[in-house]
This record gives C-alpha cells, structure tokens and sequence, in this order.
C-alpha cells in the first residue's frame, strides 16, 4: 500500500511482505564490505532534508561495531559519513553515545545551546539493557537509560520514546531479532525502523520486510568485495 505500482513502477518488492516489528520497518540485505554505514548516513540526512526528522538511533551488536559506527558519525573521522553534505555544514549533528547520554547533549529543545540540526543516538546494545552502579534496590533491574536523569526530569529512554520522528537503524539486525534486545527497541516505538544485515534471516526463518537485497555474488561480481 506504501508502494502503489501505479505511482512507483521502479520499485520491486518481492521479498517484503511483513514489516517483522510492530512498527514500519525495512530491511536492507547488504554484503559486508558494500558500505552500509555511508547507507546509513544517507538515510538519515535523507529524512532529515525531505521529511524534517531530526531523533535517531544507531544500534550496533557489540563493542568492535559501537566505537565504529561513532568514528563514522563523528566530524573529523576518517570515514565521515556526511562529509560535503551542506545541510550539516552549519547546523551541525550531535552525537550520542551509550557513554554520554546523561548528559542530556542529545536534546533538540532550549537546552540546546548550539542549534544543532539532528541527534544521532549510537548505542550497542549492551548498553541499551546495562543495569547496576546504584545503592537503590528497587532500581537495581532496571536499565540506566530507564532511570530518572535529574537533568532532564525523565530517564533518556522515556525522553527518546517521546520524540514522534524516531527512527531506529539496526545494524548487524540479525543479532536483535531473537533476543531480550528486540523487546527494548520495540518499547522504544520508533516511526521507521532500518535494518542492515548480510545474514538476514533467524535460524531458518528468512526477514519478511528485505526492501533492497545485494548478495556477496552481486558484490563480487560488481567488484566492490
């Protein structure tokens, strides 16, 4: 229904047919090495240009992954995603890590003494999910991100479930599917979320909602692996 052939005859869907989550979701089935973190980047300057959204999170699977993706999403990187992209050149993207989210730097309000233009909150999933460091009993079991952050009078989980423009983009996606990580980014409910992966399926049940798949045989033939 998102796609009317009549309005879109180039686009081909034939291997989504389920959105898999309880919100819009698609998957991009790429091979490791095709650059999926530029695709990334692409999206959401992309949502950010046309459609005016401005909160997003980065999902990697494990430590390697968390500090790359925010090398590539950090001006000055060696692989800056946004690199040459005038809408940032002024307003520029605040990153958010699992490591610096309490200081409440990834919120777009009159807190916000920079303007910035988006806030790309990177996490792993870890992180999502670390509990302890606290005295308190009661809070022991729940996450430091669903914890009340006095600087902003909420927890930041509550804060990003908030926003009505979040999109979630889940790197390596095959990692959350079967997991307790899947129930914390559903809690989140996101508007869109963007999956990548180059395993896109769990054990034998294959992704329903693979929007754009580009195998390794493609890759290598087209001589990008």
């Amino acid at each position: 229904a998102l796609f009317p052939v009549e309005r879109y005859p180039e686009v081909d869907l034939p291997h989504a047919s389920k959105f898999d989550w309880d919100f819009l979701s698609f998957c991009f089935a790429l091979a490791t090495g095709v650059g999926k973190t530029r695709l990334m980047g692409a999206i959401i300057a992309y949502l950010y240009r046309v459609k005016g959204f401005r909160n997003f999170v980065v999902i990697a699977p494990g430590k390697t992954v968390y500090e790359k993706l925010i090398s590539d999403f950090t001006e000055g990187g060696p692989k800056y995603v946004f690199r040459g992209l005038s809408c940032f050149a002024t307003k520029k993207p605040v990153v958010v890590t699992g490591d610096t989210y309490q200081s409440g730097a990834g919120l777009l309000d009159e807190r916000d003494l920079l303007g910035h233009s988006i806030a790309i909150n990177i996490f792993n999933i870890q992180k999502l999910n670390e509990r302890g460091d606290t005295h308190d009993d009661a809070q022991k079991e729940v996450a430091k991100i669903r914890r009340l952050n006095e600087r902003i009078g909420q927890s930041y989980f509550d804060y990003l479930k908030g926003r009505d423009d979040l999109v979630v983009l889940m790197d390596e996606a095959h990692h959350y599917r079967a997991s307790a990580a899947a129930e914390t980014i559903a809690a989140l409910q996101p508007v869109l979320g963007i999956e990548m992966t180059a395993t896109p399926r769990v054990g034998n049940r294959p992704f329903r909602n693979v929007l754009c798949e580009y195998g390794l045989a493609k890759a290598m033939s087209d001589g990008f692996v």
